[in-house]
């Protein structure tokens, strides 16, 4: 498989912290690669740099062999990443659908003459992207609620609008930021099957989680960090048994 995502000595400071340091790692193409560790280990912030949310202070990042360190973060959806966050980005007085069809801003042609103005073309392309809305809600399950505004939805539900709205922009790349946080058992288990159906779909999975029995379960590759530093990766088994990554973070093995 070839390299979708590459990071090189990455290196982010807030102030007199470092919060990512000297920081090096791959991700392969259509494969789900899981970022770990305690809090305060830098997991949000390398996602907050990946996405373009800020800037690192020395290495670099490539989608696709393009170095995207300068990039706005409203470009980096261009390069066929897109994220969500650990707080749910949703809009509440919005419904469904309509949150979803945001996700697809990226893709719309028409410029603001024409929506303003409402013309033919602007409301052929809106029925389009609306129609594609809806295939992607379908491949989430969750149409018979596209019609539901976002308080009227529980939060399992609100967490899969999200995603969906991610998948939206049709992306190579989907960087899920902690999507079981407030899930049952119950839940985050469907959520894992979710998971594995997006990577059939040919996407490549950048995921933080908490959840151990999760990642565990949906992970190929697997990267520890430890107050920035990568202290450890490998496949699920080897970070089991690592005994460096016990003694920080699992503390027992699986």
């Amino acid at each position: 498989m070839d390299e979708i995502l590459r990071v090189s000595n990455l290196t982010k400071r807030f102030g007199g912290l470092k919060a990512i340091v000297n920081l090096s790692f791959s991700i392969k193409k259509n494969s789900i690669t899981a970022v770990i560790g305690p809090n305060g280990a830098g997991k949000t912030t390398l996602f907050n740099l990946i996405s373009g949310l800020i800037r690192p202070d020395g290495g670099k990042i490539e989608v696709k062999d393009k170095i995207i360190n300068e990039l706005k973060s409203y470009n980096i959806p261009e390069l066929g990443v897109a994220r969500t966050f650990q707080n749910l980005g949703i809009f509440s007085n919005m419904n469904v659908l309509d949150n979803v069809m945001v996700g697809q801003n990226i893709h719309f042609k028409s410029g603001l003459l024409q929506n303003a103005f409402n013309t033919k073309s602007y409301r052929r392309e809106e029925e389009k992207f609306r129609k594609k809305a809806i295939e992607w809600l379908e491949f989430m399950g969750i149409e018979n609620i596209k019609d539901k505004k976002l308080s009227e939805i529980p939060f399992e539900k609100q967490r899969l609008v999200e995603i969906t709205r991610a998948l939206a922009s049709e992306p190579e790349i989907l960087l899920l930021d902690e999507p079981a946080a407030g899930l049952n058992i119950t839940e985050t288990r469907s959520l894992i099957r979710t998971i594995k159906k997006i990577r059939e779909k040919g996407i490549t999975i950048l995921l933080v989680e908490h959840d151990m029995d999760m990642v565990m379960d949906v992970s190929d590759w697997i990267i520890v960090l430890n107050f920035g530093e990568k202290i450890a990766e490998g496949t699920p088994e080897q970070i089991q048994h690592n005994q460096e990554v016990i003694k920080i973070y699992l503390g027992t093995t699986f």
